[in-house]
């Protein structure tokens, strides 16, 4: 059956037109799902890397549709974390999820360098404090439990020697001090330190 324009029609049994073949996303034989090809995940990572570039937040479902893509493709290669294949048929080392979470490690890294240059940049103009912010800021970020906001106070033990200190001619350690003023067990006079 052919259409008036010549091409090959899709009645019964019919085919699809050459040219409609050739610019068809790659099928798979299960359920004619799109394969995930090497091309397609370098656009994908390319675009997640652009995203976070973005100052405008572009999600995963408009990314999909730069790519020709479903979303519901995307999240099942996700979920899967699915290999691309290259055109010899043989999967890549890399997974999707893989893929994303490089995409984006490379867009923090962006960020975190633009933002080391600023703080750079203030201290040579002089600007010690906004540049000891940017550097307090910069730890914070890299090594939250030792720099953030919930970072440990204590010390672990071991890395601070024991301190023991006089008090009403008893030799006690700061540990056992503090467990007796918990209990209001402790002394009048002023403490001397030894250590």
């Amino acid at each position: 059956m052919t259409n008036s324009d010549g091409t090959a029609g899709a009645g019964k049994g019919g085919r699809r037109a050459r040219s409609e073949r050739e610019t068809a996303p790659e099928k798979s034989k299960r359920g004619g799902r799109t394969t995930l090809t090497q091309e397609i995940a370098q656009k994908l990572q390319n675009l997640w890397f652009l995203a976070g570039q973005n100052e405008v937040a572009i999600t995963d479902e408009e990314i999909c549709s730069q790519v020709d893509i479903s979303f519901g493709q995307l999240r099942g290669w996700l979920q899967r974390n699915t290999k691309p294949v290259d055109k010899d048929g043989k999967k890549g080392h890399l997974g999707m999820r893989d893929i994303r979470t490089r995409a984006r490690a490379r867009t923090k890294f962006q960020y975190l360098q633009g933002i080391l240059q600023e703080v750079r940049a203030a201290s040579a103009d002089g600007d010690h404090r906004t540049a000891m912010d940017g550097y307090e800021w910069l730890l914070a970020k890299q090594f939250p439990k030792s720099y953030g906001p919930n970072a440990e106070t204590e010390p672990e033990k071991g890395d601070v020697p024991e301190v023991t200190i006089t008090l009403d001619g008893q030799q006690k350690s700061f540990a056992e001090i503090c467990r007796d003023m918990e209990k209001g067990q402790h002394g009048a006079g002023p403490p001397s330190e030894t250590a």
